[in-house]
């Protein structure tokens, strides 16, 4: 691989790791964040629970090892407020094999490679100029990293996080409690997951100046070759 697609692809790798770590998923009607409700501006102070926190870790593994299709939308709300930023969301997960399309852009995981598509336009829907190549890591390997960074948000004495549980069952609210800019998960976020198919099914974030949601649903957990072509 040349070195433009090295970097290329170095800035895929950069960009899906932030998607995943910062990934915001709202679902089902029992979820208490849902679909047409609007968006909930109350985020309540979160007393840390070590055994809750060890749960969200065991949790977000099973979401990132589990099979499943979800289609959704993705939603921004900004404080200022204005017309919302949104856009729809599919993704087909099948380990070693992943493939996230967000709001026009696709990024493929095939264990130890990725590639990325641009969205096209209107005008120019021809094709989507794409970049490819070997990210060094396996997709266990992946996991394991995004792992180790979960860990250090929400657990020990230096973990930036407190994390509670939400109204739920499979549910965690996670509140920052030192600062750290950029962080993903924002000022306080909920993660809720699906039991079933282990999947991320509902959460939120409390950025700076905006609020951003997800809707998403688990529509199979049944995924063959056929489904990574893009819808």
């Amino acid at each position: 691989m040349n070195r433009v697609a090295r970097v290329a692809v170095g800035l895929i790798v950069g960009f899906a790791a932030a998607l995943v770590i910062g990934r915001l998923v709202i679902s089902d009607p029992t979820s208490p964040i849902s679909e047409g409700v609007g968006v909930d501006t109350s985020f309540p102070a979160v007393d840390h629970d070590p055994a809750a926190a060890a749960d969200l870790v065991r949790s977000w593994k099973a979401w990132r090892m589990g099979t499943f299709i979800i289609d959704g939308t993705w939603t921004r709300t900004l404080d200022s407020g204005g017309p919302l930023l949104s856009g729809p969301v599919h993704i087909v997960q099948d380990p070693p094999r992943r493939m996230t399309q967000r709001l026009g852009a696709t990024v493929e995981w095939f264990d130890d490679s990725v590639a990325a598509c641009e969205p096209t336009t209107p005008d120019d829907a021809s094709a989507a100029p794409c970049v490819a190549g070997d990210t060094g890591m396996s997709y266990q390997q992946r996991v394991e990293a995004e792992l180790a960074v979960v860990v250090g948000y929400v657990g020990g004495d230096t973990r930036i996080y407190d994390v509670g549980r939400g109204l739920l069952p499979g549910c965690y609210r996670a509140e920052l409690r030192v600062p750290a800019l950029g962080s993903p998960w924002g000022r306080w976020a909920e993660f809720c997951f699906d039991p079933g198919s282990g999947a991320l099914v509902s959460s939120r974030v409390r950025r700076q100046s905006a609020v951003d949601v997800e809707v998403d649903a688990v529509t199979s957990t049944v995924v063959t070759g056929a489904d990574f072509s893009s819808p």
